[in-house]
């Protein structure tokens, strides 16, 4: 007699807790960048937090691949999703990929089942490196 195998694997617990933590850390992320006012040069609104100036623009006088990535944040949380381009490309895939993770990974914990194999793992995979290879040519670009 064979049993059945189930079409889907249940998560572990530990996993499914951190498909909790995850959008917990991401929202409140997005609701600090929500607070902040984008800077008008394009980069600089994490000082806001009382983090000091780029290293690599201190050091090297160049920027580094996350220049603008808190202000392209902010803006995006503020609507401005073409000033949120405009200062970091990457971020704002990043951000609105944050927006979309949030519910995803909820819904993904709520059912408990693994995603291994199937689109959804496939296209995640895929996204972020297209997110990674975006972030790495706009800072050539920018170099």
């Amino acid at each position: 007699m064979s049993s059945a195998v189930p079409r889907y694997q249940q998560l572990p617990i530990w996993l499914r807790i951190l498909l909790v933590l995850i959008p917990l850390g991401l929202g409140a992320l997005l609701i600090v960048a929500s607070q902040l006012s984008p800077d008008r040069r394009g980069f600089g609104t994490h000082q806001q937090l009382g983090f000091p100036e780029c290293s690599f623009k201190i050091l090297w006088d160049i920027p580094c691949p996350m220049c603008g990535m808190t202000t392209s944040w902010s803006h995006l949380m503020h609507g401005q999703i073409i000033e949120s381009f405009e200062a970091n490309q990457g971020g704002a895939l990043l951000g609105l990929t944050s927006m979309l993770a949030i519910p995803t990974c909820l819904w993904r914990a709520w059912l408990g089942t693994a995603t291994r194999n199937n689109w959804l793992s496939s296209a995640t995979l895929l996204w972020l490196c297209i997110m990674i290879s975006v972030i790495a040519m706009q800072w050539f670009w920018r170099l």
